[in-house]
C-alpha cells in the first residue's frame, strides 16, 4: 500500500522534513472557539464536562505544506466561523475554499487515524481515501471520487432531533470538538457508511470512507448534503435543512460515550463558572444557547 506512517518525511508532498508540531485539528479555528467560550475552556464532544488543555499535535507537514493548509484556514476563520458566531443564521457558502479546507482536515484525521488500532477490513478503504483526497489536495486530482465530503451545521439539528436525543444540547453542539472515525448505520442499525469527521464548533465536516451499498441505498436516506467545488451559492438560509437522522445518532453516540453529574464537580470549580458565566454579557452567545437548553429541557419556569 502506498502509505506513509510513523515517518518524519512531510506525508503531503513526501519530499521535505516534516515538522514536530502539526496540529490534527486547526490551531487557528480552535483558538476562535476558546474565545467564545472563555473561563470555561474548550471541550470535546465525547467528554464535554472535561476541558482539553492541547489538541493532537504530531509530525505530519512540512513548513511549506503547513503554510498551504493555513490558507485553507485563515479563509475559512475569516469567511465563516468568526461571521457564525456573530450571527449563526449567515448563507455558508460553499465552494472551492470550503472543499479544501474541509478535504485538509478530514485528511489530516484520516492520517492520523491510521496510527491507532485500525479494524483490517477497513484499513484499505482508509488508504485508498487517504490517496484520493492527498491527490486533490496536491492538484493531481480535479474530484474527490467515491470519497466525498459532507458539512452539516449545529443550526441544522431540530427542536425535535435534540430533544428526543440522549445527550444532545445547543451548548455542546455549538462548541466542542471532536475528531474521529465511525460506522454510520440507517434507523434500524444496518450499516450505510464507514466515515471520517471533524467536528469545530458548530460546523461537522464528514467524509466518505466507504459507501457499503455503493450509492444502492441511498433512496433510503436523508440527502447529505455535499460540499461540491462548483456548487452555487444560496442567497439566503434554507430553514428546511436539517441534519439527516443518522448523523444525529452518530453525534449522539459520541456525546454519550461520557456520563457526568453536576454532583461530579468540585464545589470551587463550579463556583468558579457561575461566576464566569454571569459575568458575561447578557447577549452573549454562550448565554443565550444556554438559556434555551434551560428551556428545551427544564422548561420556561425552570421545572423538569
Amino acid at each position: 500500500m502506498d502509505i506513509m506512517v510513523d515517518t518524519t518525511t512531510c506525508f503531503l508532498c513526501r519530499k521535505m522534513p516534516a515538522i514536530e508540531n502539526s496540529h490534527i485539528l486547526p490551531k487557528l479555528i480552535v483558538r476562535a472557539i476558546c474565545e467564545q467560550v472563555g473561563g470555561r475552556g474548550l471541550r470535546e464532544m465525547s467528554t464535554p464536562r472535561l476541558r482539553v488543555e492541547q489538541t493532537a499535535v504530531v509530525t505530519l507537514l512540512c513548513t511549506k505544506c503547513e503554510a498551504q493548509f493555513q490558507r485553507y484556514e485563515d479563509n475559512f476563520a475569516r469567511s465563516c466561523l468568526r461571521p457564525y458566531f456573530i450571527d449563526d443564521q449567515i448563507v455558508i457558502k460553499h465552494d472551492a475554499q470550503l472543499l479544501a479546507f474541509a478535504v485538509s482536515v478530514l485528511w489530516r484525521v484520516l492520517v492520523h487515524t491510521l496510527n491507532q488500532r485500525v479494524p483490517s477490513a477497513l484499513l484499505p478503504y482508509i488508504v485508498r481515501t487517504v490517496q484520493a483526497w492527498r491527490a486533490y489536495l496536491r492538484g493531481d486530482a480535479s474530484g474527490l471520487g467515491e470519497h466525498k465530503c459532507y458539512l452539516f451545521l449545529d443550526r441544522e439539528l431540530s427542536v425535535e432531533q435534540i430533544k428526543s436525543s440522549r445527550c444532545l444540547n445547543y451548548v455542546d453542539l455549538r462548541f466542542t470538538i471532536e475528531q474521529g472515525a465511525a460506522l454510520v448505520t440507517n434507523f434500524i442499525g444496518v450499516p450505510i457508511r464507514n466515515v471520517v469527521y471533524a467536528k469545530l464548533g458548530p460546523f461537522i465536516f464528514v467524509g466518505t470512507i466507504q459507501d457499503v451499498f455503493c450509492g444502492k441505498a441511498d433512496h433510503l436516506m436523508a440527502t447529505w448534503r455535499e460540499i461540491a467545488s462548483h456548487a452555487q451559492a444560496d442567497s439566503a438560509v434554507d430553514d428546511g435543512v436539517q441534519v439527516p437522522d443518522e448523523i444525529v445518532a452518530t453525534l449522539d453516540e459520541l456525546a454519550s460515550r461520557w456520563r457526568f453529574s453536576e454532583g461530579d464537580m468540585k464545589p470551587e470549580r463550579r463556583a468558579q463558572l457561575l461566576a464566569g458565566f454571569a459575568a458575561l454579557a447578557p447577549n452573549a452567545m454562550l448565554k443565550r444557547l444556554h438559556e434555551k437548553d434551560e428551556t428545551l429541557f427544564r422548561g420556561p419556569n425552570g421545572a423538569p
